[in-house]
């Protein structure tokens, strides 16, 4: 009874533990860097293999065959279990089994979620609570809990049971502190082992890094200018300048300029080219392009083109266009049109853009006049800008949340090996310590520890020599002898000799050990 209930206190820690992680191993959530996923049957899709409430349980497949039973993400109603039945591509087809139609959505293999493995009939409402990781890690942890409770409530029985017998000089140690106990450090250690193993398959099932798509924001900023000179009277100074309408009478020649530049927080390496023209249209589609300026380099993300307005070659474009037509129109329209290229790379990606602004001009036989309402809320038609971004995919640390706290998987997996170090060093150290313990230790301490419960200590003296005494070889055989009777073990001491005695009917079965000193040989009596 002693040595089973023994081998059971130390036996249940390591089980529980190794039940804990085969535990994990098998049914840890996706969620939780897991295999498994599970799926609460909602309707009748499945009968007669599935009912309303039944428990499917899934395994993520590398990959699926048609006729397997598989769970696909539909984007508006969630998780749908269907069985295959043809693929579409890189699509796959599902029907259920009770159903007449196939599914209308076509989910790709990224969209499945896992494959058929277990089935549980009516454990939905159970496991609908116990479906989130951290509920699912804190089952785990209350399975290793409650074999380690087992172990502690041993070694509190057995301390009750060493409390109730008479009391020992014994003296205090640091290695009998330790051995007393024993248990509840073991109990210690298997739980931290045990979250530093659960930790660890976390972390490494995830990545180290994971993609991000970032947007590289950017902006084509331009600015329109133009001057003429003027005869003095008419504009303030002796030049029209940018806004102010063009009087035909009084200027011929109009300078145009363009700047332009690329706005970016980003670290540029681009080329920028830049061409102006000028291009005359009238309401009945009619339209010619007046080439100002021919496309050169500007430098790096800034550049800048100009040309001149011959309003007289213009005059005599349209007058030719009138004759030779007959058409005569009251009104053209006249847009500066420039024309920047960039090409190059913004924070390393490739960039490829155009930027074709227009400045739109009202051209009649009395003047030149912006076209634009400059109030109109479409933004400043001598300042364009227009915006853009490009995509950029970069590797960023995976990180894990507990409880609102957020860490690198790399820092998880230092912990988890820094946690799995620890917990061997402590068992390696209690490993040692017990070793040292015993090896130090008394065979008079080993037999109190190992059968303290079935020990009566008597005084010295009082064991009867008068009987039959059989002589037994170890302390075990005689604790057999103890057991098969019901009976005590009698503890006698006497110096350094210990005796152990169990007495059966005549017969005393005794186990002893020590050398008597002469102080502890009986005296002989004087004659009278």
């Amino acid at each position: 009874m002693r040595t089973r209930a023994s081998w059971l206190t130390w036996f249940s820690a390591p089980v529980a533990l190794g039940l804990a992680i085969v535990l994990w191993i098998l049914f840890a959530p996706i969620q939780a860097g897991g295999r498994s996923a599970y799926v609460i049957v909602r309707g009748n899709s499945m009968e007669p293999g599935f009912h309303r409430g039944d428990l499917v349980v899934l395994r993520r497949a590398t990959e699926y065959q048609v006729g397997d039973i598989a769970t696909y993400q539909h984007p508006q109603i969630g998780p749908v279990i269907h069985r295959i039945i043809g693929r579409e591509g890189d699509a796959f087809v599902f029907k259920g089994d009770n159903n007449a139609w196939l599914d209308a959505y076509r989910p790709t293999q990224a969209e499945l979620i896992g494959r058929f493995w277990l089935y549980l009939p009516s454990a939905g409402k159970i496991v609908e609570r116990l479906r989130t990781p951290w509920a699912f890690a804190f089952l785990v942890v209350a399975i290793a809990l409650g074999g380690g409770l087992s172990v502690t409530s041993t070694t509190s029985r057995r301390s009750r049971r060493r409390r109730s017998q008479p009391a020992r000089k014994e003296n205090s140690t640091l290695l009998g502190s330790l051995h007393t106990s024993r248990a509840d450090l073991y109990f210690v250690v298997a739980l931290l082992i045990l979250g530093s193993a659960l930790l660890a398959m976390l972390a490494y099932s995830q990545p180290l890094t994971r993609a991000v798509t970032e947007d590289l924001a950017f902006q084509h900023t331009g600015v329109f200018e133009y001057t003429a000179a003027a005869p003095p009277g008419v504009y303030d100074g002796d030049a029209a300048r940018t806004g102010q309408p063009i009087y035909r009478r009084l200027i011929n020649r109009v300078d145009v300029r363009f700047t332009y530049r690329l706005a970016t927080g980003h670290r540029t390496d681009v080329q920028t080219m830049c061409g102006l023209a000028a291009e005359l249209s009238n309401g009945s589609g009619w339209r010619s392009t007046l080439e100002l300026q021919p496309a050169t380099a500007g430098q790096g993300p800034v550049c800048a083109t100009a040309g001149v307005l011959d309003l007289r070659r213009i005059e005599t474009l349209l007058s030719g266009l009138e004759q030779q037509t007959g058409v005569v129109s009251p009104q053209y329209t006249l847009a500066l049109a420039p024309t920047v290229t960039v090409k190059g790379a913004l924070a390393g990606q490739e960039i490829g853009e155009q930027f074709s602004p227009r400045l739109t001009f009202r051209l009649d036989p009395l003047q030149l006049q912006l076209a634009t309402d400059r109030n109109a809320g479409a933004g400043d038609p001598l300042a364009p800008v227009q915006s853009g971004a490009l995509k950029r995919t970069r590797q960023q640390p995976n990180t894990l949340s507990f409880f609102g706290l957020r860490l690198d998987v790399a820092t998880v997996r230092q912990i988890a090996v820094v946690g799995l170090a620890a917990s061997l060093a402590s068992v390696v150290g209690l490993v040692s310590l017990a070793w040292l313990h015993r090896t130090q230790d008394s065979e008079a301490a080993r037999i109190r520890r190992k059968y303290g419960s079935l020990l009566v200590v008597v005084h010295a003296g009082s064991l009867a020599t008068d009987g039959r005494i059989v002589e037994v070889l170890t302390i075990d055989d005689l604790a057999k002898v103890a057991e098969r009777n019901g009976s005590m073990i009698l503890h006698e001491e006497r110096g350094a000799v210990h005796c152990y005695c169990v007495q059966d009917g005549a017969v005393i079965y005794r186990y002893q050990f020590g050398r008597p000193t002469l102080k502890d040989q009986p005296q002989e009596q004087a004659q009278p």
